[in-house]
This record gives structure tokens, C-alpha cells and sequence, in this order.
């Protein structure tokens, strides 16, 4: 809410092997709780040309527990990392990306972290989703992500009847409405990364 944002990753591990004819399962769960809080806010709505800029400070607490053959499991010692980062956005251009053979007409958005040789690009419809994401690492590209399928629930409405807005957000252009998808989107894309 607000400034504030908690995500919650949890990661589980089976493996089963055999030594000298004796069977083992090792379980491994690791769980990861970060937490962000901005400084100063995302602009409500942005076209091409804008640019802005994201302080924000990161707390992640990293737990894991194992335990062999469904015997106790065994914690290890908490983690705590801190850090502080500044993003910055810019809204390039207006850009159209097909997914299959439907056309998004998407605002590109470029999104560098300062003093980090990683970058990315999201390509955004005019309701904040992001359709195609980009990250590169050293100018290299590492990897695209690009939407599959996707359902509105309480999908908003400009006239108040329930039908879809994209349209006519889309006919205001530039009139892009940033949702906590984008960053929500970016954050997969560097967890991704981290654990390849």
C-alpha cells in the first residue's frame, strides 16, 4: 500500500537418490520476504517523452530449512540484506507488439538501475499492463518475456458500465496509467536472472 510493498517467495527442493543400495529424500524450503519502501512516487500517468525517477530501499530476510529422510528439520542461520537503489524511467516511444496475431499498441519504457550494468525495457497497453519485457545485461540482450493470455477482474471503466476501458485510453494517447504491474514484472524478470 502506498509507498510500501511486501513480496513473498517460496521455494521448495525434492531429491531422491541411492547410496550403496540405501535410499534417501533430502527437502529443502527456502522462503525470502522482501520488503520495499519507495521515497517518492511513480507518476499516475505518463507519455512518451517523460521521465522519472524511483528511490526506494530494500530489506530481504532469507530463511531455509532442511531435513533428511522425514527426520527434523535443521534451520539455518536467518540472512538479512539491505540495500538502496534508484531506478530511472524513461517512456520512449510508442511501439506496437503482437502477441500471436493480436496488435497491442504499447508505450516502450526503458528502466535502468543506477550504477548497475542492467537495463530493461516494458512495453506497456494504455491500462499499465505490460505485454513484452526485455532485460539486458551490458547492453547484451538476456532475455524477453512476452504475455501468453491474461483476465481482467473488476476490469475499470472510463463511462461506468462495466465494458472496457482500453480503447479509450488508447484514443487519449498519451494517456499511459502506470500499474504495480510494471514493477511487480521487472522484479520477476531480476529474480529470474539471479537464480539462472
Amino acid at each position: 500500500s502506498g509507498l510500501q510493498s511486501q513480496d513473498t517467495m517460496v521455494s521448495t527442493m525434492d531429491v531422491w537418490y541411492t547410496i550403496d543400495g540405501e535410499p534417501y529424500h533430502s527437502e529443502t524450503i527456502g522462503t525470502e520476504i522482501t520488503t520495499k519502501i519507495a521515497e517518492n512516487e511513480e507518476p499516475e500517468s505518463i507519455k512518451v517523452g517523460d521521465t522519472w525517477t524511483v528511490r526506494e530501499s530494500t530489506e530481504t530476510i532469507i530463511n531455509e530449512k532442511t531435513r533428511m529422510n522425514d527426520g527434523p528439520w535443521e534451520h539455518e542461520d536467518e540472512e538479512v540484506e539491505s540495500e538502496t537503489t534508484t531506478t530511472n524511467y524513461n517512456a520512449e516511444v510508442l511501439s506496437n507488439v503482437y502477441v500471436g496475431e493480436i496488435m497491442h499498441e504499447t508505450l516502450k519504457v526503458k528502466f535502468e538501475e543506477v550504477g548497475s550494468d542492467e537495463s530493461g525495457f516494458g512495453y506497456l497497453t494504455a491500462s499499465g499492463m505490460p505485454v513484452k519485457m526485455e532485460y539486458y545485461e551490458e547492453g547484451n540482450l538476456q532475455m524477453i518475456a512476452t504475455l501468453d493470455d491474461y483476465k481482467w477482474t473488476n476490469e475499470p471503466s472510463l463511462s461506468g458500465t462495466g465494458e472496457s476501458n482500453e480503447g479509450a485510453l488508447i484514443g487519449e494517447l498519451p494517456g499511459f496509467t502506470i500499474l504495480p504491474t510494471l514493477a511487480v514484472s521487472i522484479l520477476a524478470l531480476f529474480i529470474v536472472k539471479r537464480n539462472q
